[in-house]
Parts: structure tokens; C-alpha cells; sequence
């Protein structure tokens, strides 16, 4: 439904339809039975604070933005805690942020430019959250748990997507590509509790 709404540019059944669908995922992850009941506590609070980036950056205040990044940041940290809780950690850990770091590093600059461009207050909170994303895919794969890892993987592509979008060139239908990848994003990292 959100996909229509977005494709359609109704505003209004965006409106309803975007934190719907993110708050059934929560309602998902909430009654599944995981083998780490903290994890899966850790990935409902993470898709509660999705719900609110969800919201803020859906409305059409600017100002906003800022308080939209922050919220999916932290839900973004919350996973990280979700992922390590539920699986510990292993020896691939001390690869995986560095391989994580360099691939975004090399797939932010442009969009880092972007965003200063348009406001040089955005380089911290740009830069923040690109690193934790970037630590937020590697602890996916602690120890490695397919659905998990394609979660993260398609989190970073959907946030990919938006910030080239919003930051570097507008991309043919690149809304709608931001709201299915991330969905799915979100969806995976669900089915990764069971």
C-alpha cells in the first residue's frame, strides 16, 4: 500500500500506509520466538525508532530531517546491541567493521559532499550516521546469520538510495525504490529472529 502511495504521490495514504507497514514489522518481531528473547526486545525497540524516523521524514518540514536521521541512528545502534545480544560475537567481528567502513566510505563521498552542499550542518550528523550503519551491517554477521546480513545489506541500499536521491541527483523513481528496499530491509532483519 505504501509503495502505491508512493509511486502515486498521495500524500495522504502515504500518510497512514508508511507507519503502518513499519509498525505491523514491529507487531512481527514482538510475537515471534527467537532463541534470544533480548534480541528480539532490542529489534522491536529499533523498529519502534524506525516508526519515527518513518514520521519525520515523511512530513513535509525541512527542519525535520535532522530529528529523522537521528531517530534512525539510534534504532540503528539499538540493532547493533540486538545483533551482538543474540549472538555474541566471533572472530570474523575484528573484518567485518573495517570491510563495512571501507565500502561506505567509498560510497559516501558523494553524497557527503551532497549534504554539505546544502547545508554544512548536516557533515556530523551524515558522517554519524554512515558509520553506524556501517557498524550496524558488520554486526550482522556476528556470527553469520544470512537473513540478518541481507537486512543490514539492503538498509545500507535503501539509505544508499535515498541519500544519492536527496543529496547527489534525483533517480527515476527513487522513492519508490527507497521505500521497497527498505521494507525488505526491515522484513529480513524480522525473519532473522526465528
Amino acid at each position: 500500500m505504501n509503495w502505491y502511495a508512493v509511486e502515486r504521490d498521495s500524500r495522504a495514504l502515504e500518510y497512514v500506509a508508511k507507519p503502518a507497514t513499519t509498525l505491523l514489522l514491529a507487531c512481527a518481531a514482538a510475537t515471534l520466538h527467537p532463541a534470544c528473547g533480548s534480541e528480539r526486545f532490542a529489534v522491536v525497540i529499533a523498529l519502534a525508532l524506525c516508526l519515527a524516523g518513518d514520521v519525520f521524514l515523511m512530513l513535509p518540514n525541512e527542519d525535520l530531517f535532522v530529528a529523522g536521521l537521528a531517530s534512525f541512528l539510534v534504532g540503528h545502534v539499538v540493532f547493533v546491541v540486538g545483533f551482538v545480544l543474540g549472538r555474541g560475537h566471533g572472530p570474523w567481528w575484528q573484518l567485518t567493521v573495517p570491510l563495512a567502513a571501507l565500502a561506505l566510505s567509498i560510497s559516501a563521498r558523494p553524497v557527503l559532499r551532497g549534504a554539505v552542499a546544502q547545508d554544512a550542518r548536516l557533515r556530523i550528523p551524515v558522517v554519524a550516521y554512515m558509520a553506524v550503519i556501517g557498524v550496524m551491517l558488520a554486526a550482522s554477521a556476528l556470527p553469520p546469520n544470512r537473513l540478518a546480513i541481507a537486512g543490514a545489506a539492503t538498509f545500507v541500499l535503501s539509505d544508499s538510495i535515498l541519500a544519492r536521491n536527496r543529496f547527489v541527483a534525483p533517480l527515476k523513481h527513487g522513492q519508490l525504490a527507497t521505500m521497497m528496499t527498505y521494507h525488505a530491509a526491515l522484513a529480513l532483519i524480522v525473519l532473522s529472529l526465528r
